[in-house]
């Protein structure tokens, strides 16, 4: 008779035993899950810290239990189940109990009354990190998830920290559910991975295998939630931890067999509430997180300058701001990137630097001396930070460029985008709106995580760059006092092209990987271009209904105008609001284009490095004042 036939045998057993607040059972065996030799407790710890324990929350599941059991006994994986029960009234926990008794590999934690899904999962975690074992596996016990999928789960840990059963993924399916059911499961996960940002499709999935170590970095005593969003809180959590990465197995999720789903309107609602409440809590906590600590000077790793550079240009102007950086010089290399290929130059660069920290600028970026000291006391604080970046202000130029950099710092003009132009608030988690490329500062240890920029991308291969490390697990942080100087376009034309191509590297980015931001900046370009066309022709099909999309463009310039003249100079704000249209259509026709048309890969070509040996401004008086030479 086989172990399976026996487990599955005991389905009709319903033996009447009382529960206790404890977990029995014993999990010593050496020789599998059928066998009732039974070893000690050393042997016990011995096979917990190199095996897996699978936890199998019930709740009048007493049909389908037994068969769980028997799919997971006939793996060949080592694996030890705790079945939670929550005092099933239907007697699934004399059953779990009866299994136990031929499955010695098999326990129980009886509770007393229901508390939820999340409760009996978090004495499932703390149980696994009493018994000392490496990886936790989740799953339901209405044979919806299917124990033959166990092991892909496993495997997938060995590059993740957080493997999920995805009913959504590409390969992933859903049998025997009808249509409502479908698309209420599909709309449920968008809705909390948008709330959330979280990085995967199938948020709400309960199949899932994890790492025991990085579920012990959670703090689970600010975990609120208790029912079904218990687990979308816990992957939020864990992909907020430094470097955590979640990936998703395809798997062919099944109706249960027997019994009935525990699904209704009211726990859908308070689903629903509770997730809007664990974004709002989150985007609270990150707004009030306080990230304005200051440089230290004790924390200093080495740290490579990567500045891309065409291939006949000369010396870069941004080398001969280097030297006054307050940082010791023996500590920076500096590497100049020529080539055709911004993104290709940038990542060879980053092949051949030795620095754990990588600052990104550009020919002519002008640093400011402590712009090194204001990103490490991030990365210090925050080892969650894999990028921080900060302005990129205008030097006082033209009256033309002048009124350029008055534009583009403008958050009526250019949005969140503005912060990139002109210091603004203090440092505080944002997203890649605030971070431009020529002022970057990046941990080596996520750039590489997420195997640097896409060559494919020019320009805005930042944005995606940048979106990549946080749907990664990486924080991203704006830094205002981290500014750098850059002269402004000198002409209409050269401020109207690098708009358009920025419209057009927008698109290119959001066809590459889409994300909130793109898609929302994308749909709100055309419902405003739509309206303008729309209420140019309005005189023509005789309503003044469509002339309304103009009539707002006009009050909203006029708002630009007023705003722009704050110190009392009305011609500078009515030629402010009239380069704003100008900038905003210029954007939007490359937007546009870059839709319909795809745009051409950057020139590939040779990259040629070469390393400046750096003399910072010390260095230079050092030897004015005749304190000799020096190695660096």
């Amino acid at each position: 008779m086989t172990r399976t036939f026996v487990v599955e045998k005991l389905a009709a057993k319903l033996l009447k035993r009382g529960g206790s607040a404890t977990v029995t059972g014993t999990m010593e065996s050496e020789r599998g899950p059928s066998c009732p030799v039974q070893r000690g407790q050393a042997l016990l710890v011995t096979r917990a810290m190199r095996g897996s324990l699978v936890l199998i929350p019930t709740y009048n599941e007493r049909r389908n239990l037994p068969r769980v059991v028997a799919g997971l006994s006939a793996l060949e994986e080592e694996l030890d189940v705790l079945v939670i029960d929550d005092a099933s009234p239907d007697g699934t926990g004399e059953i779990a109990e009866d299994l136990r008794t031929i499955c010695p590999r098999v326990s129980i934690l009886h509770r007393r009354v229901k508390e939820g899904l999340g409760p009996a999962y978090l004495h499932g975690f703390r149980e696994a990190f009493r018994r000392g074992y490496r990886r936790i596996v989740t799953m339901d016990a209405d044979l919806s998830h299917a124990p033959e999928d166990v092991p892909r789960l496993l495997e997938a840990l060995e590059k993740a920290d957080v493997a999920i059963g995805s009913r959504h993924a590409p390969g992933g399916r859903v049998d025997g559910w009808p249509l409502a059911r479908s698309v209420l499961s599909r709309a449920g996960s968008l809705y909390a991975r948008m709330l959330l940002r979280l990085p995967v499709s199938d948020v709400t999935s309960g199949f899932r295998a994890y790492r025991t170590d990085t579920l012990r970095g959670v703090d689970f005593d600010r975990i609120a939630a208790r029912g079904f969003v218990f687990q979308v809180e816990v992957l939020r959590r864990i992909l907020d931890l430094s470097g955590t990465r979640a990936q998703e197995v395809p798997i062919a999720f099944r109706n249960r067999r027997h019994g009935r789903s525990k699904l209704t309107s009211a726990i859908i609602g308070e689903a629903a509430a509770e997730v809007a409440r664990l974004a709002f809590r989150r985007r609270t906590v990150d707004q009030h997180r306080d990230l304005s600590s200051r440089p230290t000077g004790r924390f200093e790793p080495r740290v490579t300058v990567v500045i891309p550079a065409l291939p006949h240009n000369g010396q870069p102007e941004a080398l001969k701001h280097l030297g006054t950086l307050d940082y010791p010089e023996h500590k920076l290399e500096v590497l100049v990137a020529r080539g055709r290929s911004p993104s290709r130059q940038r990542n060879e660069a980053v092949s051949a630097a030795s620095g754990e920290y990588l600052l990104f600028l550009d020919e002519d970026s002008r640093v400011s001396p402590r712009l090194l000291r204001e990103y490490l006391a991030v990365f210090e604080r925050e080892p969650a930070a894999g990028a921080v970046g900060g302005p990129v202000e205008s030097e006082p130029g033209s009256g033309f460029q002048d009124l350029a950099s008055l534009v583009l710092g403008e958050p009526w003009v250019v949005g969140r985008t503005a912060s990139r132009y002109r210091a603004r608030g203090v440092s505080r988690f944002t997203d890649e709106r605030e971070l431009i490329l020529c002022n970057l500062c990046v941990r080596r240890e996520a750039f590489e995580a997420v195997e640097g920029f896409n060559e494919g991308l020019y320009p805005n291969e930042e944005n995606e760059f940048l979106e990549r490390l946080r749907l990664s697990g990486w924080r991203l942080v704006y830094r205002p006092e981290a500014r750098v100087a850059r002269p402004q376009r000198s002409g209409l034309g050269d401020l109207l092209g690098s708009t358009h191509r920025y419209g057009r590297g927008r698109a290119a980015q959001m066809l590459c990987l889409p994300s909130r931001t793109s898609i929302l900046r994308a749909g709100t370009t055309f419902l405003a271009v739509a309206g303008l066309v729309a209420g140019s022709l309005a005189p023509f099909a005789g309503s003044p209904v469509l002339a309304a999309p103009l009539f707002l463009h006009g009050l909203y310039l006029m708002a630009v105008a007023l705003r722009l003249s704050r110190k009392g100079d009305l011609k500078r704000g009515l030629l402010g609001a009239l380069l704003s249209a100008l900038v905003q259509a210029s954007y939007a026709a490359g937007l546009i284009q870059g839709l319909l048309f795809r745009n051409r890969r950057p020139q590939a070509g040779e990259v040629t490095l070469e390393p400046v040996r750096l003399m910072t401004e010390r260095t230079r008086v050092l030897l004015l004042r005749g304190g000799g030479d020096r190695d660096g």
